[in-house]
C-alpha cells in the first residue's frame, strides 16, 4: 500500500460514507487488515494495559448492573480509523489543531510512513499518546459518536487556521498550540485546569497596571467571556455546568476564586466555598468548551479579539 495515514486514538462510532476527503488529499475513513497490524502492534508496545487496548476499538460492553458483558465484535465493526494521504507532508499538526476544535474533539495519534525498501516508520508524540490511554476509561465510555458535519468542522477550521496570520496574531497563534499542547497533562491533575486559565488570559488580557482594580485578570475575563459568549459559533451552557450560578459573571467570578484559591497552593473545598462549581472534573470540562468556542471565535474574528484583548 503506497498511503501513508495517521491513527486516530479515539473509538468511533461514525455511520456517514467512507472514505470521506476532510482536506484536499486527506481521507477519513476505517483502517485496513494490514495497517491495523501496524496499529495493534505499536499501541501493544506503548501502552501500560496492553491487554485492554483490544477492548477499546474491538469490543462492545453490555451494562448488567454494576458490571457487564464484553462482546466481541465482527472485524468489519472494528473501530480503527485512519486519516490516509500520499507522500509527506506538513499539513498534519494544523488537522491536529482543526480536529481539537470540535465540541467532542478527536486525536490523531500515530503517523505511519512508508518506508523505502518496504515496512512503516511511525511518528507520534510519546507524552501525549501515553496520557490519552491513561485517561481513557476502557470498556465503560461509549464510543465516540462522529457525524460527517463534524468532518466539515475539521476543514473549516483548517482553513482558517492556515489562512491566520500568524505574525501578526501571534497570541491567537500561540493559544492554539498551547490548547493542543495540554494534552499533555492528565485530566486528574489540577495544572490542566491552570493552563486552561492561563490559555484564556492570552487571548482576552493585558497585564493590569498596579492601580488598576478594574483591569484586574477577574474583571476582563468574566466581563469580556459574558459579552463574546453571546457571539459564538454554538451556545456556551452555563447552567449546564453550574446549575447554582444564575449569571454568565457569577460563574467566572467563582471560577476566578477558585484559581486563585489553587494557584496559591490552596484545596478547593467542594462542600464549602466552591460547592456551586461541583468538582474539578465539571471545571476542567467547561473551561475546555469556553477556550473552543473562544478560539474558534478568534480565528473567524482575530482583529477584533486582538483589539479586544487591549480594552
Amino acid at each position: 500500500m503506497s498511503e501513508n495515514f495517521c491513527f486516530i486514538f479515539d473509538s468511533i462510532s461514525y455511520n456517514g460514507e467512507l472514505p470521506f476527503e476532510i482536506i484536499p488529499g486527506h481521507w477519513f475513513r476505517k483502517a485496513t487488515v494490514e495497517e491495523i497490524e501496524y496499529i495493534k502492534k505499536e499501541l501493544l508496545a506503548r501502552s501500560a494495559n496492553p491487554e485492554m487496548i483490544d477492548v477499546l476499538y474491538e469490543y462492545n460492553i453490555n451494562k448488567l448492573g454494576t458490571s457487564g458483558e464484553y462482546i466481541h465484535l465482527p472485524q468489519k465493526d472494528w473501530r480503527y480509523y485512519v486519516i490516509s494521504f500520499d507522500g509527506f507532508n506538513d499539513k498534519i499538526m494544523d488537522l491536529r489543531y482543526s480536529a481539537n476544535l470540535l465540541k467532542n474533539d478527536i486525536n490523531i495519534g500515530f503517523e505511519f510512513i512508508s518506508i523505502i525498501g518496504g515496512g512503516r516508520g511511525t511518528q507520534y508524540n510519546q507524552f501525549i499518546s501515553s496520557t490519552f490511554f491513561a485517561d481513557q476509561h476502557i470498556g465503560f465510555s461509549p464510543p465516540l459518536s462522529l457525524e460527517s458535519n463534524e468532518l466539515l468542522e475539521i476543514n473549516a477550521n483548517y482553513n482558517n487556521i492556515t489562512k491566520l496570520d500568524k505574525t501578526k496574531y501571534t497570541n491567537i497563534s500561540r493559544a492554539i498550540s498551547d490548547f493542543y499542547q495540554t494534552k499533555m497533562i492528565t485530566d486528574l491533575s489540577v495544572l490542566k485546569v491552570l493552563s486552561y486559565f492561563s490559555i484564556l488570559e492570552c487571548l482576552l488580557t493585558h497585564i493590569p497596571r498596579p492601580i488598576d482594580t478594574i483591569g484586574s485578570l477577574t474583571h476582563q475575563v468574566s466581563t469580556k467571556m459574558s459579552l463574546l459568549s453571546k457571539r459564538f459559533q454554538r451556545k456556551l451552557e452555563y447552567t449546564t455546568y453550574f446549575p447554582q450560578l444564575p449569571k454568565p459573571e457569577n460563574v467566572w467570578g467563582k471560577l476566578y476564586s477558585y484559581r486563585s484559591a489553587i494557584a496559591h497552593g490552596g484545596e478547593a473545598n467542594y462542600d464549602g466555598e466552591f460547592k456551586a462549581l461541583i468538582s474539578q472534573d465539571n471545571i476542567r470540562i467547561h473551561l475546555k468548551e469556553s477556550i473552543k468556542l473562544l478560539l474558534l471565535y478568534s480565528l473567524k474574528e482575530p482583529e477584533f479579539i486582538t483589539d479586544f484583548q487591549k480594552c
